[in-house]
C-alpha cells in the first residue's frame, strides 16, 4: 500500500507540471492571437477543460465502489491541491481580454457601437432537489379535528338512544387513543354503562377496576366504586353484600369530599340493615346495629345533605330501641329544626319522648307546640299540651 501511495504522489506531482504547462501555452494563445474571437475561446475552452480535469483528479475522484447499480456518480473528496495564483492570472487576464470589445466595434467616437443587449437576469439559486407540492387545503386540513369532548359525547348520544354496542366500540376507541386524557375517566365510566345495559357484567366491572387503577384520585373513581358496589348488591348473598359493603366504605374513606360519598354512606347503612350486622360502638361502648353508627358518620360529616333528614329520623328510632332516650329525643329535635318541611313527625316523637320517657314536661310541652297543623298528629299534640298544664 505505500508504493501505491507513492506512485500515486508521483502522478499528481507530474500532472501538476502538466496543468502548469497547458494553463502558461494557453495564456500565450490568448495574449498573442490576433485571430478572431472564435478562435480565442475555443483555446479558453480547451484551458479550462485541462484545468477543470486537473482539479478533479486532485481534489477528489469519482467514488463508484461503494455506490449500488443505477445511481449516479458522486464526487469523493480528498486532499486539495491548490494551484498557485500566478499560474492562474494569465487566464484571469485573458477572461478580461475576451470581455474586451474588437477594435472594429469601436465607433470614431471610441464609444462600443455594438448595439445594447438586455442584461442578464441574476443567477438563481441552486435547487437541492424537487419543490415541495403546495399544500391543497382539504376538507381534514381546512376544519379541525372533532374534540376529544365531542367523540365522547357522541357515545353518550349513542348510549342514550338504545345503541350500546356502537357507543361501546366508540368508547373503546377512544380510550386506546387517549389513555391519559382529562376526559378519559369519563369514558370509562360510560364504557361501563354500555356493558351493564349490554349485561356483560364481568367486563362493566372490568371497566370500573381499570378505572380506579389508572386514575384513583378522579372524581371518576368514586363513582365507579359506587358502581361496582351497586353490582354486587344486585347480586345478593352474604358475601356480595360484604364486598359491596367494602367498596362503599372504601369511597367514603377516600373521597370525601366527593358527592359520592354521601350516597356511599347511606347504601351502606342500607346493606348493614338487610344482612342486620352489628358493630361495637365506641360512642355508646355497646354492641349497636351497624348502621347506627354510618347514620350518624352521615349527620356528622354532612350536615346539608338531603340524605340526612331520614338519617336522623332512623338515627331517633333507633337510639329509642336501645333505649338512648336522651339521643333519641335530640335526634328528633334536629330533624325538625334542619328540615322544618319535614314529612316525617319529628316534633310529635320528640315531644313523646320528653314526655313519656323522660317526663321532662317542659320540653315535652315546647316540642307539642312546634308540631305543624299539617300533621296528623296536630291533634293529638294539643290535647298533650292540655293535659300536661292542668
Amino acid at each position: 500500500m505505500t508504493e501505491i501511495g507513492r506512485l500515486e504522489d508521483q502522478l499528481r506531482l507530474g500532472l501538476v507540471h502538466e496543468v502548469r504547462g497547458i494553463g502558461s501555452s494557453t495564456s500565450k494563445i490568448f495574449l498573442k492571437s490576433t485571430g478572431s474571437r472564435t478562435i480565442r475561446l475555443a483555446a479558453l475552452v480547451i484551458g479550462a477543460v485541462a484545468l477543470i480535469g486537473a482539479a478533479v483528479f486532485l481534489g477528489g475522484g469519482f467514488d463508484t465502489k461503494s455506490a449500488p447499480e443505477g445511481t449516479p456518480l458522486e464526487i469523493v473528496e480528498h486532499e486539495r491541491i491548490d494551484l498557485p495564483e500566478t499560474e492562474l492570472d494569465p487566464l484571469t487576464a485573458a477572461l478580461a481580454d475576451l470581455e474586451a470589445p474588437e477594435p472594429d466595434d469601436i465607433g470614431e467616437s471610441g464609444e462600443d457601437a455594438r448595439l445594447p443587449t438586455e442584461p442578464s437576469p441574476a443567477a438563481p439559486a441552486p435547487v437541492r432537489g424537487p419543490a415541495p407540492p403546495p399544500r391543497v387545503a382539504t376538507a381534514r386540513t381546512a376544519t379541525a379535528a372533532p374534540s376529544l369532548a365531542q367523540d365522547l359525547e357522541v357515545a353518550r348520544n349513542k348510549l342514550e338512544a338504545g345503541l350500546h354496542a356502537e357507543s361501546r366500540l366508540d368508547l373503546e376507541k377512544l380510550i386506546a387513543n387517549n389513555p391519559a386524557a382529562n376526559a378519559t375517566p369519563q369514558a370509562y365510566l360510560l364504557l361501563g354503562t354500555a356493558h351493564e345495559r349490554e349485561s356483560n357484567i364481568d367486563k362493566a366491572r372490568a371497566a370500573y377496576v381499570e378505572l380506579r387503577s389508572r386514575f384513583p384520585r378522579s372524581g371518576e373513581a368514586a363513582e365507579s366504586l359506587y358502581r361496582s358496589a351497586r353490582l354486587l348488591q344486585a347480586e345478593g348473598g352474604r358475601d356480595q353484600l360484604g364486598a359491596a359493603r367494602a367498596l362503599l366504605t372504601e369511597l367514603a374513606d377516600q373521597h370525601p369530599e366527593s358527592s359520592w360519598a354521601p350516597r356511599a354512606l347511606v347504601d351502606r347503612a342500607s346493606i348493614e340493615i338487610e344482612a342486620k350486622w352489628a358493630v361495637q360502638d365506641p360512642v355508646l361502648k355497646a354492641q349497636v346495629p351497624a348502621a347506627l353508627v354510618t347514620y350518624r358518620d352521615l349527620v356528622g360529616s354532612y350536615p346539608k345533605d338531603s340524605a340526612v333528614e331520614d338519617a336522623l329520623w332512623r338515627l331517633g328510632d333507633m337510639y329509642f330501641e336501645l333505649k338512648e332516650f336522651e339521643r333519641s329525643a335530640q335526634a328528633f329535635e334536629d330533624l325538625g329544626l334542619r328540615f322544618p318541611d319535614t314529612e316525617h313527625d319529628a316534633w310529635w316523637q320528640a315531644g313523646q319522648v320528653y314526655d313519656r320517657r323522660l317526663h321532662q314536661r317542659e320540653k315535652a310541652v315546647a316540642a307539642y307546640q312546634r308540631v305543624p297543623q299539617s300533621s296528623k298528629r296536630h291533634g293529638d299534640a294539643q290535647k298533650r299540651i292540655n293535659r300536661i298544664k292542668r
